[in-house]
C-alpha cells in the first residue's frame, strides 16, 4: 500500500469512512516525555489500524483501534481526531500535529501521571 500524508485523511471522500475501511499509520516514536517535562529520544516503531464501525460522513464515531497487539474501541470527533479511547488504567489520545506527525499522549489513572510520544507516520489504507 501507497503511504499518504496525514493531512489527506482530511480529503477522503465519506465512502472512504464506511465501515469497513481502515487506515493504518505506521509510526517511529522520535521523542518520549514524560509528566515532568523531561524527555528522551526514542526508536521504537508502532501502528495503529483504525477500522471504522459506526461513522458519520466527516469521519467521526467509533472504531476499533488495534496497536502493539493490543484491540480497543475508540472514539473520533472526525476523521482527523482527535482519536480517544482506554485500555485498562490507560486513557488513550492520538493527535494529527502536522503532515507527518502524530502525538500520543497516554494518561495512567492509576498511577496519576502521563507522557507524550512524537511520532513520523505515514498512513496506509
Amino acid at each position: 500500500m501507497k503511504p499518504v500524508p496525514l493531512f489527506a485523511l482530511l480529503l477522503l471522500a465519506a465512502p472512504a469512512h464506511a465501515e469497513g475501511a481502515r487506515q493504518v499509520f505506521d509510526c517511529t516514536i522520535t521523542q518520549r516525555c514524560g509528566d515532568t517535562g523531561a524527555c528522551a529520544p526514542g526508536s521504537d516503531d508502532v501502528t495503529f489500524t483504525l477500522l471504522p464501525e459506526e461513522t458519520e460522513a466527516d469521519g467521526g464515531g467509533m472504531y476499533r483501534i488495534e496497536w502493539a497487539g493490543e484491540i480497543a474501541e475508540m472514539w473520533a470527533d472526525s476523521s482527523f481526531g482527535p482519536f480517544l479511547w482506554a485500555d485498562g488504567d490507560d486513557r488513550h489520545t492520538l493527535l494529527i500535529s502536522s503532515e507527518t506527525s502524530l502525538l500520543w499522549h497516554i494518561l495512567d489513572t492509576a498511577r496519576a501521571d502521563a507522557s507524550v510520544a512524537f511520532m513520523t507516520c505515514a498512513v496506509t489504507q
